[in-house]
């Protein structure tokens, strides 16, 4: 769900709302600068090579503002035109709000495919996944966690010597002879340990290839249900956090009976003052955020602060052209594949991860190389 103006919205918008939540001149508003731009685009080439201009292009610039362009800038922490185009083919290409107009004025429009309707969750949250390929795992291997990567190191076109921290002990180790490496690591962390800080390849992933980090917000609270939907997008600026979810309404058996939690999300940068803000000064803001949707909530029993670095890839203008550099680059390490959002630097979601991670599978098992994945994933 979408609040704007102080009332709920479908998303994506759906027609009765449009005709019959919006304020009526904000509608026509809506319809004849869709009508307008869409006349307009057909006959004159205008470029559509950022956010903003796609958008603009193929919705009007009314719409674009409520839905998309505000929104994107919160989330994203740069103006819309300073983003790839190719992201917002990705996340808007289903939206077809021309379909909207055309039932407006009295056509019959189009069914199109919706991203989903019916959506299998686990029992007891996404953990289980984790658990499981934990438990699996483990069956016959070892699993070393809690460390830093300090270097990794290679001869030729083969990566030889992975050297890491325990933060346990605090010693230095290292991990050698082995067959190959999967990464789901950030690209530019991978990038990092393997560079020579004077590359040219280093230099090209510091200026372009960029991250969004995550802060995640925990309320916790004694009643069974706070809100009626999974995810509520705060598309107003006058919120602090971009979304609010209720996981139990996803499973009820997520929390026990009369108790619930609220997770407020917000995407920043390392320079953002909220990131270093103490984590009752956050919970604050957050129970601010939800006053503005919610006037009469019980009192919060408890909290909890989480933190994600690289959280989401940015996709900056012209990040395309130097990740496929990047890929050239990795692509002649005969012993490494990247996989996952921040491994291959994708925009996606988690059942995503998990196509992904069977066809790496399958891919690995066919004795393809490396090259031939990365050709995979270019950006075209």
């Amino acid at each position: 769900m979408l609040f704007l103006f102080n009332k709920f919205f479908h998303y994506p918008l759906q027609l009765y709302e449009l005709i019959f939540r919006f304020n009526p001149l904000k509608t026509l508003h809506i319809t004849t600068d869709f009508l307008i731009a869409n006349i307009i685009y057909k006959y004159i080439a205008v470029p559509d090579d950022n956010f903003e201009s796609w958008c603009i292009k193929r919705f009007g610039k009314t719409l674009y503002n409520i839905l998309f362009g505000n929104y994107t800038k919160k989330v994203w922490g740069i103006e819309p035109k300073y983003i790839s185009h190719k992201f917002a083919e990705q996340k808007i290409k289903k939206l077809k709000f021309k379909d909207i107009i055309h039932k407006i004025l009295g056509g019959k429009g189009e069914e199109h495919e919706i991203y989903w309707e019916n959506l299998l969750y686990f029992k007891y949250g996404s953990g289980e996944l984790i658990n499981g390929f934990v438990k699996s795992i483990s069956n016959n291997n070892i699993i070393i966690n809690n460390i830093n990567i300090e270097q990794i190191k290679y001869e030729k076109n083969k990566i030889t010597e992975i050297i890491y921290k325990d933060n346990k002990t605090q010693n230095i180790k290292s991990i050698k002879n082995f067959d190959l490496i999967i990464s789901t690591i950030p690209i530019s962390s991978l990038m990092y340990y393997l560079s020579d800080k004077s590359n040219k390849i280093f230099h090209i992933l510091s200026k372009s290839i960029k991250y969004r980090n995550l802060l995640l917000v925990y309320l916790f609270f004694d009643t069974e249900q706070l809100i009626n939907n999974h995810w509520i997008y705060l598309s107003d600026p006058k919120f602090i956090y971009n979304r609010v979810s209720e996981q139990k309404n996803m499973s009820s058996h997520i929390a026990p009976h009369n108790k619930t939690f609220l997770i407020f999300e917000k995407t920043m940068d390392e320079k953002n003052n909220l990131w270093y803000k103490n984590e009752k000064e956050l919970v604050e803001l957050a129970l601010k955020d939800f006053k503005k949707i919610k006037k009469d909530i019980p009192n919060c029993t408890d909290y909890k602060i989480m933190k994600i670095p690289n959280a989401y890839p940015l996709y900056n203008l012209r990040y395309d052209e130097n990740l496929n550099i990047i890929f050239n680059y990795l692509s002649e390490f005969n012993n490494l594949f990247l996989t996952g959002r921040q491994g291959l630097f994708l925009q996606n979601d988690m059942f995503d991860n998990i196509l992904l991670s069977k066809s790496l599978s399958k891919f690995i098992q066919n004795k393809k190389k490396p090259h031939e994945w990365y050709e995979q994933h270019k950006i075209i």
